[in-house]
């Protein structure tokens, strides 16, 4: 399921990113729904990947066959994404949340609860 859920997320991206070359949104609440149904996947995801598979991995894994997976994914990395790798991809990334308004994650913040009684 969890390789169903890459594959759909792929989907989703390609949909988005269509409808940004487009230079219009066709159908708002399709995409909206789009985007809500990623955020809802990959919340229940990435918890699976965090506290199941993740670890999983790691424990079979030699300290030192640890440390070369770290290598190949560095080298990874930098061909992907360059010298500076994700540091720079998260700078851009950054640049165009703010351009759209979406930089300040107070925004997204919960809002305390109500105490309880």
């Amino acid at each position: 399921m969890l390789q169903a859920q890459h594959e759909r997320g792929r989907d989703i991206t390609d949909y988005v990113l269509a409808q940004g070359r487009s230079g219009r949104i066709d159908d708002p609440d399709a995409l909206g729904g789009a985007l809500a149904a990623m955020a809802v996947m990959y919340e229940s995801h990435a918890a699976r990947e965090d506290a199941v598979v993740f670890p999983a991995w790691k424990a079979s894994l030699s300290e030192a066959a640890y440390r070369d997976a770290g290598e190949q994914f560095r080298q990874i990395e930098r061909k992907l994404f360059g010298h500076d790798g994700l540091a720079d991809a998260g700078r851009r990334i950054g640049r165009i949340e703010a351009a759209l308004g979406l930089d300040d994650l107070s925004r997204f913040t919960a809002p305390v609860p109500p105490r309880a009684a």
